[in-house]
């Protein structure tokens, strides 16, 4: 009933801009009453927007907190990036635990040794770093 009076007038007011657009400007949406959203299809985008650029500010944050905590694990994390880019350091096809065949990860035992690290899958690294986190 409500959509029926909604096409009849074929226009409606967005909340966030507040202009008054065509309903085609409105995305479906089942839980409304009329059926569509009550932002405009250019508002919802940069709502949608906001919020990934939000989430991506944090992450940098927490990224760069826990590089600040951890100066010798960026540093090694960098020395074996730069060796793999370029050939001192060959990264494999399989998993040195499973042998499976994916994009391996570089674990270090010790990071005060850069170089010296086991390649391994990712379900393999995040065993292997369940089983550091519970033994400490």
């Amino acid at each position: 009933m409500e959509s029926e009076r909604l096409e009849a007038t074929e226009t409606k007011r967005c909340h966030r801009c507040g202009e008054t657009k065509p309903v085609a400007e409105f995305t479906s949406d089942r839980s409304r009453h009329d059926g569509r959203s009550y932002r405009c299809r250019l508002c919802q985008r940069a709502s949608v927007s906001e919020t990934i650029k939000k989430r991506n500010r944090e992450r940098a944050a927490r990224q760069r907190k826990w590089a600040k905590k951890n100066p010798e694990k960026v540093a090694a994390h960098a020395t074996v990036h730069r060796a793999v880019l370029s050939g001192a350091l060959a990264r494999p096809d399989a998993c040195e635990q499973c042998g499976k065949r994916s994009k391996l990860h570089a674990h270090h035992e010790d990071h005060s040794k850069p170089l010296e690290v086991r390649w391994l899958c990712p379900p393999c690294h995040r065993e292997i770093h369940g089983e550091v986190r519970v033994a400490a």
